[in-house]
């Protein structure tokens, strides 16, 4: 009995961090800064973890981050 509770035990946690692996992918994102318009806050080359959402959820003052042609780009948005 108590081999098939720890089993079951391991068996959910690993189910567990399965699950937020999965979750962490879809809305996290790694992404190299590229150019010297974020300084000093960010630097080209530095590299950062973003989290996607959709435009509505843009507000003022968020960091963007633009991919184009295979190259990802952090700006500020706002004045």
């Amino acid at each position: 009995m108590g081999n098939t509770l720890l089993v079951v035990a391991v068996a959910g946690v690993l189910a567990s961090a399965t699950a937020l692996l999965l979750w962490a992918r879809r809305r996290l994102l790694r992404v190299a800064v590229v150019g010297r318009s974020m300084e000093p806050t960010l630097r080209s080359g530095d590299r950062v973890l973003a989290r996607r959402v959709p435009l509505a959820g843009l507000r003022h003052g968020d960091v963007v981050g633009d991919r184009r042609a295979g190259v990802a780009r952090a700006d500020q948005r706002g004045p």
